[in-house]
């Protein structure tokens, strides 16, 4: 799958160049996305299934890209066989919900293969839309916040005091491993996200402390590995910049 963009900016250091959209477009894809990951992350908290809402609002998100930046999909090679797959799994779980009835076709597998198609077709389009670094840092501050709002309704509903958790046999929180990526990515973010002062810079490992925290609380060690791994990652770039910087 390949992106043909309009917009020639860098899109890692966020400089932009000239184009022929609107120039508040930039701030409207900001609300946008901000609105989708809010849904997304507290629909994991939410009573109501919110799968529909969160998945209309990155296709909006996705369209609204390709609208202004004059970007166009092209399916090609690997991208398009996925694609025909896509839709001959679509067809065969439509055609088995029909004969037996089971909704557990469209709305468990269907969907989470739908999914995975929406996060790459989203992410790919949404860079190359270009934004600046304000834009992404905006966005990825919503994230960070929702995650920290998720995490501490975790930490309230399903860990109990210490000694209780401390003897514990079995997991409290069931879909811990769900909320191990949501907070892992969070945490990873909060090291990434560079603050414009230093109260910022001591907020911002205040909260990846915290999200680590919750993460070790609910038992999730695939993802506090990761999280680790990916803090590493996250310095060790950051790192290498500022010595190119200074040479």
């Amino acid at each position: 799958m390949q992106f043909r963009s309009q917009n020639k900016g860098n899109f890692l250091n966020g400089n932009k160049a000239e184009n022929d959209f609107s120039s508040h477009s930039p701030s409207v894809l900001v609300i946008l996305a901000s609105i989708a990951t809010t849904i997304t992350v507290l629909s994991q908290i939410s009573n109501v299934n919110l799968t529909f809402f969160y998945g209309i609002g990155w296709v909006i998100v996705a369209a609204f890209c390709l609208n202004n930046s004059g970007s166009k999909i092209i399916f090609r090679g690997f991208s398009l066989i996925f694609a025909i797959g896509l839709l001959a799994f679509a067809f065969y779980c439509c055609v088995c919900y029909l004969v037996t009835g089971e909704p557990g076709y469209i709305r468990g597998h269907f969907i989470a293969v739908l999914k995975t198609a929406l996060l790459y077709i989203v992410g790919m389009v949404f860079a190359a839309y270009g934004l600046g670094n304000n834009e992404l840092r905006s966005i990825l501050f919503v994230y960070v916040t929702v995650t920290v709002i998720y995490s501490t309704w975790v930490l309230i509903n399903y860990i109990p005091s210490f000694t209780t958790w401390l003897n514990s046999e079995v997991y409290f929180f069931p879909q811990k491993n769900s909320f191990g990526q949501v907070a892992g990515v969070g945490a990873i973010c909060a090291a990434a996200i560079k603050a414009r002062t230093k109260g910022g810079d001591l907020l911002r490992w205040a909260v990846y402390a915290y999200l680590v925290f919750v993460i070790a609380a609910v038992q999730c060690r695939t993802a506090l590995l990761g999280c680790i791994v990916g803090t590493m990652v996250v310095l060790c770039v950051s790192g290498k910049r500022k010595f190119a910087s200074l040479r």
